[in-house]
């Protein structure tokens, strides 16, 4: 019962009121809260509304909306009295409040749900940036072989499909897995070898699953994703910048900084692209970085590194690397200017390892610093 009714009661008492009576009016007063919603019968016995919820003439607004303040209209004489309603840029739902230009659930209008895979962007059902719609699903026509370069274009006799095009072998980095090429060191769906998928709440690094990312790097998914830069999360998870606009410092832009290239969606460091994707920053272990189309070598798995990449790794550090050789394992070598040397290690078990000595030129041993 509200301070009304417990108040009209006293009075009653004061003037002679019988106990009986009193009670009567006691459960006429209960009833008639029991019958209202269980947060305005909160709010009449209280004076309040249950968590998050709002108070607004009277009542306690369903949870989500919030307490409106109609202007007065022109001519009117008084202004119209507050009134619960759903936030601006959202509409009610069956019963609930929902943004249909974000929901997937009630894309453009209350019901109309996305196909699987697709975001809702501005009110319409979309593909993730760089992928296409071929057969009601979203795909990637640079990787997929069955939709390779276009829709249903399928690459024959179990070739991949390489940046649009069937070609017979996978670029430096990758290997084929059903038909794809794939890099095993960050494929959450082939994750160190094809076909090992990592599980809910987990990203491929570095060939294992791991519910922890890089630094700089957040997990959105199944993948660690860079927010600053991603334009499928940019700035949070599942944020996908649309219309033309790319993802800058985590917030979508019109276009990217200097010293960064457009790269679909996506402001990525780096001198140019890999499909609709960045390329991978890579650590020459000595100081230097670089970047390369390839995934992230696995230090010890020699089947993730390559002469190409040992190349530019070494380049990073000054021109001229030769061929060397480390207790038979292959290696190149390459002074600087300052005189010191450094030896990167491609294949057997040291693959991935690399010495810098200022003494002369040495071979790295199980202690020495990693490149990937």
């Amino acid at each position: 019962m509200g301070d009304d009714a417990l108040d009209a009661i006293a009075r009653g008492l004061a003037r002679g009121m019988s106990r009986r009576e009193a009670l009567r009016t006691a459960g006429a007063a209960f009833a008639a809260t029991v019958a209202i919603s269980p947060g305005d019968a909160w709010a009449k016995v209280t004076g309040r509304c249950p968590k998050h919820r709002v108070k607004c003439n009277g009542k306690c607004c369903p949870p989500g909306e919030v307490c409106l303040h109609p202007r007065k209209r022109k001519g009117a004489k008084h202004k119209p009295k507050p009134q619960c309603g759903c936030p601006a840029n959202t509409k009610r739902c069956r019963g609930k409040c929902a943004h249909i230009k974000t929901d997937a659930n009630n894309c453009g209008r209350c019901g109309q749900r996305c196909p699987q895979g697709q975001h809702c962007v501005n009110g319409k059902c979309a593909c993730p940036t760089g992928e296409t719609i071929c057969a009601g699903a979203c795909v990637d026509t640079t990787t997929d072989p069955a939709n390779c370069g276009g829709c249903g274009k399928v690459c024959a006799g179990g070739s991949s499909c390489v940046f649009g095009s069937c070609a017979s072998s996978c670029p430096t980095g990758t290997i084929s897995c059903g038909g794809a090429c794939v890099k095993l060191a960050s494929d959450a769906t082939n994750c160190g070898a094809c076909g090992k998928v990592c599980g809910a709440g987990q990203a491929c690094v570095d060939g294992t699953c791991s519910s922890t990312c890089p630094s700089g790097q957040t997990l959105c998914g199944n993948a660690c994703v860079s927010l600053s830069g991603d334009g499928a999360n940019c700035g949070a998870c599942g944020v996908v910048c649309a219309g033309g606009t790319v993802c800058a410092g985590g917030t979508c832009a019109s276009s990217c900084p200097s010293g960064s290239v457009t790269c679909g969606s996506s402001c990525c460091p780096g001198t140019a692209c890999c499909g609709n994707g960045c390329q991978t920053v890579h650590t020459n272990g000595v100081g230097q970085s670089y970047y390369d189309c390839g995934s992230l070598g696995v230090p010890g798995n020699a089947a993730t590194y390559s002469l190409a990449l040992t190349k530019e790794a070494a380049n990073a550090f000054a021109s001229g690397a030769t061929s060397h050789v480390c207790s038979g394992e292959q290696a190149l070598i390459v002074p600087n200017a300052g005189g010191d040397w450094a030896t990167w290690v491609y294949t057997g078990s040291m693959a991935g390892r690399v010495k810098l000595n200022s003494g002369g030129p040495l071979c790295p041993d199980p202690s020495s610093a990693t490149w990937n």
